[in-house]
């Protein structure tokens, strides 16, 4: 019991401590219980203890909820959703080097007690030292702390192909996700899952898909008011169709816009298409979307021809009509 240090059934998991002396352990578990009693004052006491980072206990210290929960988890996030999240810094797999939540991604007081640690494991054995990094490095479908997968795979425009996962949760992760899952995607409040003969689906207010080297806006997420990735392409916008005479013949998601290339007459063209608040300098407004113009050398008429139809399947309008 965290009050009462008292032991009783608890979930999957439990909290090791390891102290230098008994004085040590005796002065963490007095200020954890000081600190479920919300005694003011006493999250800096713990922090000192632990040896966290000053700006990673000030950003624990206001938050309402001081538990160990995915929306505490997920929290950095929500504070800097430019920051990439460090490997080192990745909390979110099973070995990790952290014991602390963090005030960002990329916190570099919280990266250099991981780098020390993973130094530590090196020491012992290089070998181990390098599965703990790959795994931190990891794309992970996080839903809870029950619920959370190493996932291998690619974005396939607006959905996460899976090749590959491995549960880093507890019991009820392992009931979750059956054997056959192909496709993963994330809507406001709720993760889909994409079988070969139906789909399901699970509600929820923190929904992600990590990736380490990322920041929030470039990976898949719930979050409500945070950027997110890009959107789906119109649907007349895939792999194989054909634009005037041209075959699309690739496209690929480079996080903040779409490369889809176009193939025909003896020509390859690459087009990039952003959010419209993504705009370069010569782009064509295209509803929500910009169509980037800009090329090495001039387009032919059959190739503008082409550019003109893409443009006016994302929303452009001619000059003088109407939408």
């Amino acid at each position: 019991d965290e009050l009462t240090g008292d032991h009783r059934a608890g979930s999957d998991y439990c909290i090791l401590a390891i102290a230098g002396t008994k004085s040590d352990l005796d002065d963490v578990v007095d200020s954890q219980q000081r600190m479920e009693r919300r005694e003011p004052g006493v999250i800096n006491t713990l922090g000192e203890l632990m040896g966290y980072p000053q700006c990673c206990v000030t950003a624990f210290a206001e938050q309402e909820n001081r538990r160990d929960n995915h929306l505490n988890e997920t929290a950095m996030f929500l504070r800097a959703p430019d920051a990439a999240l460090d490997a080192l810094n990745n909390r979110f797999v099973a070995p990790n080097l952290l014991s602390h939540h963090l005030c960002s991604p990329n916190c570099p007081s919280s990266k250099d007690i991981a780098q020390r640690r993973l130094e530590r494991i090196a020491e012992e054995s290089s070998r181990a030292a390098s599965w703990v990094l790959s795994r931190l490095s990891s794309a992970i479908l996080f839903i809870d702390y029950e619920r959370r997968w190493l996932l291998e795979g690619e974005y396939c425009e607006s959905s996460y192909v899976v090749h590959s996962l491995e549960s880093v949760g507890g019991r009820r992760g392992n009931n979750t996700i059956r054997e056959g899952l192909q496709r993963v995607s994330i809507e406001s409040g709720r993760v889909i899952l994409e079988y070969s003969e139906r789909e399901e689906w699970f509600e929820g207010d923190a929904f992600l898909i990590i990736e380490p080297g990322n920041a929030l806006h470039e990976m898949m997420h719930s979050f409500t008011g945070a950027r997110k990735r890009l959107p789906a392409l119109p649907g007349a916008l895939r792999k194989g169709r054909g634009i005037r005479g041209y075959k699309i013949t690739d496209i690929r998601n480079q996080k903040r816009r779409y490369v889809l290339t176009l193939t025909g007459y003896g020509e390859k063209i690459d087009l990039l298409i952003a959010k419209r608040d993504d705009a370069a300098s010569k782009s064509i407004i295209c509803g929500e979307w910009v169509l980037n113009i800009e090329a090495d050398c001039a387009f032919s008429k059959k190739a503008l021809k082409a550019i003109e139809t893409i443009a006016m399947v994302l929303g452009w309008v001619r000059s003088g009509e109407t939408a």
